[in-house]
């Protein structure tokens, strides 16, 4: 088979059903990586992983925002394509992180995430996973789109920086884990053109 190898990464995999959607879709061969700070979540992504022919996945046990296992020379490893589904506003997030990231994620300058709400720093990890040319799906709660704050200058910053092609706002328990409503924000690195797709699907019913 000699065709192209792709990169996929989800940094919250859990039990890895992202990932696999992604090589299920895919249209080349794909390599898996992922994190979880669950060590029985690995386990079963591990077990499902096998389950579905991928026996040589990188699924790693650790806290991603403190402690990111996927690193090279100091850096955050970066994937053609970025999947995650991260727990919705999650408190306290900042453990051993400092507000001037040293893998980049994030920094005083431009904004850093709130520690009661650690939803923009699971979405800057993923933009720092990126290749140049790579794009990112990422699930999170309608919060992310209102606050104000550091959030508000991060929102700014990711759309003068042409990362963010797309929103779609989901309704009530549409996300596993959750009954809260919440969206699908898609990124695309080094966009050429501004502006972002908003659909709103939150007429759906589940």
């Amino acid at each position: 088979d000699d065709r192209p190898m792709v990169s996929a990464y989800d940094p919250t995999c859990g039990s890895g059903s992202l990932l696999l959607r992604v090589r299920a879709a895919a249209k080349h061969k794909v390599s898996l990586d992922g994190q979880d700070i669950d060590p029985a979540n690995i386990e079963l992504s591990y077990m499902n992983m096998v389950i579905h022919g991928c026996e040589t996945p990188s699924i790693l046990q650790g806290d991603t925002l403190n402690s990111p296992k996927h690193v090279v020379n100091g850096k955050l490893q970066t994937y053609d394509y970025v999947v995650s589904n991260p727990k919705f506003s999650l408190h306290n997030w900042m453990l051993t992180a400092k507000e001037d990231d040293e893998y980049g994620r994030w920094n005083p300058e431009i904004g850093v995430p709130p520690q009661q709400y650690g939803d923009f720093a699971f979405l800057l990890h993923c933009v720092k996973s990126m290749k140049p040319n790579g794009k990112c799906a990422i699930i999170v709660p309608n919060g992310v789109l209102t606050r104000g704050g550091d959030e508000e200058r991060l929102r700014k910053w990711l759309i003068e920086q042409r990362l963010l092609s797309g929103i779609i706002a989901f309704p009530a328990n549409a996300f596993y884990g959750t009954s809260i409503a919440g969206n699908v924000l898609v990124l695309d690195n080094h966009r050429v053109h501004d502006g972002a797709l908003f659909i709103h699907a939150s007429k759906l019913g589940y």
